[in-house]
């Protein structure tokens, strides 16, 4: 609008008649964020009644008062000389004080607009732009919106994302064949953004980076906003699967697992990595595994087992070859726990009784199926604990221990569920509590079930 027009434009609506209109105009459209609805002005003065006669083309003579529908308002300032709606009108007579919530929509929409167009442009494969048009278009229902979402934040803020611009960079270069796979993440990341950690998924360049990936092996994926990042059983390995596909490793080395007596009775306790068990044989037939939730526990079924050096040829070492998974089981512990099943071993598994050693010993339960066997994990070895400062199962973890099913109770009378009396003890019971009973077992050579 020209600067003379503009200013006839608010000379009228600063009119004498209006006064009372258009602050009542104005709290109505706030309020409702369109264009819509009725003011009421009561009360008028001659001087009203003509300037709203001649703004809307209404008789009021001999009225009090009247109701203005805010889409006719809107329509007959269109309509007007000046041809402007009502909110061209509140801005001009409320600058910086009116709120328009559409005009700040269409604002907000010109700015993700601008940011997925730059998004596209960073992207060389199709697939990837595909997948940036739905992440744009599809809102929260692709793979990955999350943290397109977060890099758009960082856009708004400096009109660039280095996140975005450095994970589609290496998503690229990674497709461009132009690295040698396999590359463990910390070297390619060097290689792709500068920095080691330039791709580590607690950063939102490397969860792009994952997400990427995730949408390249699985476009029609919806985001359910979980980003993988836990290691529960089946998570960390669906992780590690994703980076395999494209050449990438993880951790080999810094994730591992405590081993005693695998290779041989004699051989001392060692933590091996992911590496080291992915190079490892395992014998066939290896009988019964032994496998601890706790470090203290596999140190204590340990202790009386370790050959000291120079002993004599045959001297007994560990009955069993006993595993710790060290609480939730790492890549290393479930790759190790695979071999053994694979070649034919089972698995005496022990763990907590409490809401994250029950998940985790069902979590197993289902992986290995027959090849698990619950080791003092009944009822009647919780009741055995009888001290009288145990820890107590809050209302959040009892309700967790009802909706899961523990698969070597099935069949059992419910007098016999381990789960309902935990409900009805409401206390924690520790493997360190029944220590006594599984060295006894496992120095004895038992299997128990």
């Amino acid at each position: 609008m020209r600067a003379e027009l503009r200013e006839r434009l608010f000379t009228y609506l600063k009119g004498n008649g209006f006064e009372r209109l258009w602050p009542k105009v104005k709290e109505k459209l706030e309020r409702l964020d369109r264009v819509g609805g009725r003011v009421t002005l009561s009360g008028l003065n001659p001087i009203e009644r003509q300037a709203i006669e001649g703004l809307l083309a209404v008789n009021l003579h001999g009225k009090e008062g009247c109701t203005i529908d805010l889409q006719q308002l809107n329509t007959a300032l269109i309509q007007s000389r000046f041809e402007v709606d009502l909110d061209e009108c509140m801005s001009l007579l409320y600058p910086g004080a009116f709120f328009s919530r559409r005009a700040e929509r269409e604002s907000e929409k010109a700015r993700w607009v601008s940011f997925s167009e730059w998004a596209v442009s960073l992207t060389a494969d199709p697939q990837l732009r595909n997948w940036v048009d739905a992440l744009s278009t599809q809102v929260g229902t692709v793979v990955g919106y999350r943290t397109f979402r977060e890099c758009y934040d960082e856009f708004c803020e400096i009109g660039d994302s280095a996140s975005w611009r450095h994970a589609a960079g290496a998503i690229n270069l990674l497709l461009a064949g132009k690295t040698r796979p396999p590359l463990r993440l910390p070297i390619f990341a060097a290689m792709a953004t500068g920095d080691p950690h330039g791709l580590d998924r607690n950063n939102l360049a490397g969860r792009v980076f994952f997400r990427g990936l995730v949408a390249l092996s699985r476009p029609s994926q919806p985001d359910d906003g979980n980003d993988w990042a836990s290691l529960e059983t089946s998570d960390g390995e669906i992780v590690r699967s994703v980076y395999d596909r494209f050449g990438i490793i993880l951790a080999d080395i810094s994730s591992f697992v405590f081993v005693a007596g695998l290779s041989s009775p004699t051989e001392l306790p060692i933590a091996m990595t992911s590496l080291a068990v992915d190079q490892l044989v395992i014998r066939q037939n290896p009988g019964s595994i032994f496998v601890v939730e706790n470090p203290s526990v596999f140190g204590t079924l340990a202790d009386n087992c370790v050959v000291p050096s120079g002993s004599p040829s045959g001297t007994r070492g560990f009955p069993h070859p006993v595993i710790c998974t060290s609480g939730q089981p790492s890549i290393a512990a479930l790759h190790l726990l695979d071999k053994v099943t694979a070649a034919g071993g089972y698995l005496q598994y022990s763990g907590d009784f409490d809401v994250g050693g029950l998940q985790m010993a069902v979590a197993l339960a289902q992986r290995y199926g027959e090849r698990f066997i619950p080791w003092r994990m009944q009822v009647r070895d919780y009741l055995r604990v009888k001290h009288p400062d145990l820890p107590k199962l809050s209302d959040a973890e009892l309700a967790r221990l009802q909706d899961m099913n523990l698969p070597w109770e099935n069949g059992f009378p419910a007098t016999e569920s381990l789960l309902n009396e935990m409900a009805v003890r409401r206390v924690k019971v520790f493997q360190e509590h029944i220590i006594e009973q599984l060295r006894s077992d496992y120095v004895s050579y038992a299997v128990i079930r």
